[in-house]
């Protein structure tokens, strides 16, 4: 038995693929993915790069975000929240 995933968790996963095709994209069109006359890396170095890189930095904000709304969550409702009151 499976449970269904939440709108965020869907969002994200459609996110991702979007991003991946976004960097090989920005990477075909700009030339940067050219190999070099001195000290060429190899392709998966110059092609996987930028794509686990967008991964990498989805995935910090998916950690970040939870975390925030984690936190905000944890708030009693009697105590003020802690942006409200802050630039007083």
């Amino acid at each position: 038995m499976s449970t269904p995933l939440a709108s965020g968790a869907r969002l994200v996963l459609a996110v991702v693929p979007v991003a991946a095709l976004a960097a090989l994209a920005a990477l075909s069109l700009s030339g940067s993915a050219q190999a070099e006359l001195l000290g060429d890396p190899g392709a998966w170095v110059r092609w996987g790069g930028p794509v686990l890189g967008a991964a990498h930095h989805l995935a910090a904000a998916v950690v970040l975000g939870t975390l925030v709304r984690c936190c905000w969550g944890c708030c009693p409702t009697g105590v003020a929240r802690p942006l409200r009151g802050a630039g007083r």
